[in-house]
């Protein structure tokens, strides 16, 4: 269980792609802007820094994470629990056409009795970031109360990348190339995390068994009937060390 992130580490691993276009809305990459004195960019620049100086007084970085054995069977990981507690089997979907990828594929089966790992992690802003932006809302302050609710949200998916290598770092997994935030968000590294609900793995319900292999309710993360998280601002995952695994759609 990691309290308290570095909060520089993660800010630094801010995708600012998806902060400033998907969020924030900007036509074209933020740098490019920037760099042609666009007016608007450069505001939206200021203001953005405004939240991020807020958010490092709110934000509550936490993260817990484990290693866990594992193997395939079928289309589905069987995942073992460190505590000795009944195998959690994690199911997913097998591609129709092209290659037939599923992610049971990243797993290896056992050889000579020893069994493949996986990594499961829960990262979260915490709920005191998303209380402190309704705050600003009902004193009016609108544009500060939205930017600090995309902060919360990036600052989590920040995190996520942050743990996601040091876990690789714990697997003796060395990134390709510099190491940096280009390189991050090009995957430009070994393995590969998928979250539940993408296209990999649509199926929201595996939620239920991560959470009880890693309790995240221990860092104030809770899992809703819909198997949502809350706070929003929380990211989980499931992570393969296998230099085969790599992303891809159910076609």
């Amino acid at each position: 269980m990691l309290r308290g992130y570095d909060f520089s580490r993660a800010a630094s691993l801010i995708n600012p792609r998806m902060l400033y276009n998907k969020h924030l809305g900007l036509k074209k990459p933020v740098e490019q802007l920037l760099a042609a004195h666009d007016a608007k960019a450069l505001k939206l620049r200021e203001q953005v820094q405004q939240a991020l100086s807020l958010a490092k007084t709110c934000a509550e970085l936490d993260c817990v994470y484990s290693f866990f054995q594992a193997e395939p069977q079928g289309d589905s990981i069987i995942i073992y629990s460190r505590d000795g507690a009944q195998p959690e089997r994690f199911a997913f979907p097998r591609q129709s056409s092209g290659e037939k990828l599923c992610l049971a594929d990243f797993v290896s089966t056992p050889a000579e009795g020893k069994k493949d790992s996986v990594a499961l992690f829960v990262c979260t802003s915490g709920a005191h970031i998303l209380k402190r932006a309704a705050e600003l809302r009902d004193d009016g302050d609108y544009v500060l109360s939205h930017l600090l609710n995309i902060m919360a949200i990036c600052l989590a998916e920040a995190l996520a990348e942050a743990v996601h290598a040091d876990l690789r770092m714990c697997w003796n997994l060395p990134d390709r190339g510099s190491g940096s935030l280009e390189d991050l968000m090009r995957k430009n590294y070994a393995g590969a995390r998928f979250s539940f609900g993408y296209p990999a793995c649509p199926g929201l319900e595996n939620q239920a068994a991560l959470f009880r292999l890693l309790r995240p309710e221990e860092i104030g993360v809770s899992l809703t009937d819909a198997f949502m998280m809350e706070p929003e601002a929380s990211v989980s995952a499931l992570v393969f060390h296998s230099h085969a695994a790599r992303y891809f759609e159910i076609i």
